[in-house]
């Protein structure tokens, strides 16, 4: 089971949800997530993080349109594929 940074991964996928849905609700969001999955720092795990990948993609679907959703969910596992690089 492979560990990653949880304020990088925090910091790369409120970058990527910030242009969509604005700094602070996509923080906001982050948040919330991680505090209901168990995340916190150092570290999360990788199953972690794909379930709040797979846990913000599904609350994008509220607020953007279904083509929109689709790029936005392909930029989430890139940034968490680049997370779990460093």
């Amino acid at each position: 089971m492979g560990q990653v940074r949880t304020p990088v991964v925090v910091a790369r996928v409120v970058a990527v949800l910030s242009p969509y849905l604005g700094d602070t609700m996509a923080r906001s969001s982050v948040r919330a997530h991680c505090t209901r999955l168990g995340i916190s720092e150092p570290t999360m795990t990788d199953e972690q993080a794909d379930a709040l990948a797979e846990r913000l993609e599904a609350g994008l679907r509220v607020f953007l349109p279904k083509s929109r959703c689709l790029l936005v969910a392909g930029r989430l596992r890139k940034a968490l594929e680049e997370a779990r690089k460093q």
